[in-house]
């Protein structure tokens, strides 16, 4: 049994949602590596039948020409672009957003497959530290029920801050 075969079917008997996201860590760096990337992909799909299946890739072109030379997208439907970080001091913007879709049509890719990827943390626009969603949320949002509750327990005397109710998130997200 082949390495792919042994992946996809770990994945299909792991699975207990609808769908598969692969999120590369190290891309492939040969044509030979691609053209096992695209394999096992096909593969995957395969195995996964009417499941969705997901990719997250960095917009930078040549992403770009790669899925549309192997045909990537008849094994993925829907391909999560991580439109963000490219530029030191503009996180994420709305020039990069249009530059994304733009490099997705320049390919001739189905654009109905194409996701804009927004981070769910910030950078400070010197430094480059990251905040989470989490704690831009619990420190900057006005309306925040745990800040206001926080701001009338503060007032009646009591001891707990706006800190202290902290924003349960239900996001899992693989970047």
């Amino acid at each position: 049994m082949c390495i792919h075969t042994k992946c996809t079917n770990g994945m299909y008997n792991a699975m207990c949602t609808r769908a598969c996201e692969l999120s590369l860590r190290r891309y492939p760096s040969s044509k030979t590596d691609w053209r096992g990337f695209a394999q096992l992909l096909k593969e995957t799909k395969a195995k996964l039948g009417e499941r969705t299946v997901t990719m997250a890739y960095y917009p930078d072109t040549r992403q770009e020409k790669i899925i549309s030379i192997l045909g990537l997208s008849k094994y993925v439907d829907l391909f999560h672009s991580m439109s963000y970080d490219k530029v030191p001091g503009k996180h994420s913007t709305l020039a990069l957003a249009k530059q994304t879709v733009s490099n997705w049509e320049a390919e001739s890719l189905p654009k109905t497959r194409l996701c804009l990827g927004i981070p769910f943390y910030a950078r400070h626009i010197e430094t480059g530290d990251a905040k989470t969603y989490e704690e831009i949320h619990r420190n900057y949002h006005p309306l925040s029920p745990s800040r206001i509750e926080g701001k009338k327990e503060k007032e009646r005397g009591g001891e707990r801050g706006e800190r202290d109710y902290p924003l349960r998130s239900h996001y899992t997200l693989t970047l």
